[in-house]
């Protein structure tokens, strides 16, 4: 069951659910930088009173790495501002069943970091670029599309293995193979059943290389298409290892396998109505030219959001599906920006440069952000791509950062992130990734350890 209210009517609608089912606590929390559901189990007498004043909510959510490290540069891990906690705010929450709880029925209510964390919260963030569009009429609609492997392994053993020594899941190495699918039949009917109670719709799901599935989730509306996402891969990751396996959304594992893409479909409604078209000479209506339009002049200085670690952009090396240049196209899986007319449904982009590592918050605010700037300004795309669009760069259209250390610099001087995001999320947001970098250089590599070790 899923359900969508604001303040005192989900506080009760929760109440009751918990009551029902016999629970003493609820998960409550919001997602991070990176994505992942931040949650603490409270007790169902304290719902009512989280529900009308909020509750306390550590703002270290932001203070690691996605690795758990303390991220030493950042503004979150200053002894000076005393290590506050932030306010979670459960006006217009969302609650979820999560029957992976203890018992089997447990609830989970999304919610957003409000006061001066809101600053840095990405479904706060999100949330205030949605209210944007609706000030212009829109209603943004959509869903992603996350590729992820299985792997037999275990958060302990990746840490102690050399990428090509991963072991995948061996049923499923053939692309779209329905003998595969047969042979994996309970893995998949779990996640299917899993997602439908956590209220995800997934449209289908099938392996599509080395051990590498995709979940194409059904489209919604608002928060919900970033909720949805980050749900499911929480999902995915709690179910494979009760099944004794570990799913990667990693963006690239090893040259051994496919890379991970994490494509996001807009669309966008006004009363109702979609406003994306194609027009009779196969040309994009004004709404969606203009969109694109924003896209190509924008996504670039926002691709931190679309890539945000050093492994997202090793996705864009060697043979792979991900998008190198910065061009859009109608049904042309080469481009950055698809144009898919899907029947009842209409029309949608398929933006296909972000990885499933993506945080779906942030990935979507990005998109949205820049097209939004392309309605405003009309902006003018390119002309549509046809052909290879690989190995045809846009010499129109600025073009993509050509690695994490260019994208970090490139956001970090963006005027249109610092307008629509703030200077505070983007001073803290680029010094975290900057903390990558600097973690890298002073990590040995397993590569370095065959090219070097005896070798010089």
């Amino acid at each position: 069951m899923t359900a969508t209210a604001s303040g005192p009517d989900t506080a009760s609608e929760v109440l009751a659910a918990a009551h029902a089912r016999g629970l003493s606590h609820v998960s409550v929390g919001c997602y991070d930088w990176h994505g992942r559901l931040r949650a603490k189990q409270l007790h169902v007498r304290k719902l009512p009173g989280a529900f009308a004043r909020g509750l306390a909510m550590t703002s270290a959510i932001f203070a690691t790495d996605s690795a758990e490290r303390p991220i030493e540069n950042g503004p979150f891990q200053n002894p000076a501002g005393g290590y506050r906690d932030a306010d979670l705010v459960f006006d217009a929450a969302i609650w979820r069943d999560f029957p992976l709880e203890a018992g089997g029925e447990g609830v989970v209510v999304l919610g957003q970091l409000g006061g001066e964390f809101a600053r840095f919260c990405p479904r706060a963030l999100l949330g205030a670029e949605l209210a944007r569009y609706a000030a212009l009429g829109y209603t943004v609609r959509g869903a992603f599309e996350l590729e992820f492997h299985l792997l037999r392994e275990t958060p302990a053993s990746l840490r102690r293995k050399v990428p090509a020594r991963l072991e995948i899941v061996t049923e499923l190495e053939r692309m779209y193979s329905l003998v595969d699918h047969s042979a994996a039949a309970t893995f998949f009917d779990a996640l299917r059943a899993l997602a439908e109670r956590v209220g995800v719709g997934v449209d289908s799901l099938h392996a599509e290389f080395t051990a590498l599935l995709e979940a194409a989730l059904a489209a919604e509306r608002g928060p919900a298409i970033a909720d949805n996402a980050v749900l499911f891969k929480t999902a995915a990751k709690a179910l494979a290892r009760r099944h004794g396996l570990l799913a990667s959304f990693m963006a690239k594992l090893s040259n051994q396998h496919e890379t991970a893409g994490g494509h996001l479909n807009l669309s966008l409604e006004r009363d109702g109505e979609a406003v994306f078209g194609v027009d009779s000479t196969g040309g994009a209506t004004p709404a969606l030219a203009h969109f694109i339009g924003g896209l190509q002049r924008h996504t670039p200085e926002l691709m931190l959001l679309h890539c945000p670690y050093v492994n997202s952009f090793k996705r864009f090396a060697g043979e792979s599906f991900a998008p190198r240049t910065n061009r859009w196209g109608i049904d042309n899986k080469t481009c950055a920006y698809r144009v898919v007319e899907s029947g009842a449904d209409g029309v949608r982009i398929e933006l296909r440069l972000p990885g499933a590592d993506v945080n779906p918050a942030l990935c979507l605010l990005a998109a949205l952000v820049a097209g939004r700037r392309g309605l405003e300004r009309q902006l003018a795309p390119s002309a549509p791509a046809t052909g290879n669009a690989w190995a045809a760069p846009e010499p129109t259209m600025p073009a993509f950062p050509g690695g994490f250390a260019r994208a970090i610099a490139e956001f970090h001087r963006s005027q249109l992130a610092r307008e629509a995001l703030g200077t505070p999320f983007v001073e803290a947001f680029t010094q975290s990734r900057e903390w990558q970098l600097e973690q890298l250089d002073r990590t040995v590599t397993d590569w370095e350890l065959r090219q070097y070790g005896e070798c010089v």
